[in-house]
């Protein structure tokens, strides 16, 4: 959907952004550090979910935006909040490993 202020996560939302998505590819495959530098607003994280969407790459995102700071720098429990919004929505995505997982978790004793 254009216009909309949130991240795109699909090739089809994703404005003139073609040649940038397929370099992309192009360097994750070659196993390259790869830094996505712009100024604000410009899709550079709607460019990252989008190739992890279509190339189907498993990944965890924290969206660090929410994080509120105490007077003691970065709140644990916001960080938590974050964190496990993130694990919980990885989960969601891939089930069978949610469910190796927690068959996995059950078999442990003295924990």
């Amino acid at each position: 959907m254009l216009f909309d202020l949130a991240p795109k996560t699909s090739r089809k939302d994703l404005y003139d952004f073609n040649e940038e998505l397929e370099k992309l590819y192009r360097d994750y495959m070659s196993a390259r550090l790869i830094a996505v530098v712009g100024p604000r607003r410009a899709g550079k994280t709607s460019l990252i979910l989008t190739l992890l969407n279509e190339y189907r790459i498993p990944y965890i995102f924290l969206d660090c935006r929410t994080i509120s700071l105490s007077d003691y720098g970065v709140s644990f429990r916001s960080f938590a909040e974050v964190f496990s919004s993130a694990i919980n929505s990885f989960l969601d995505r891939h089930v069978s490993f949610k469910n190796k997982l927690l068959s996995f978790l059950r078999g442990l004793k003295g924990v």
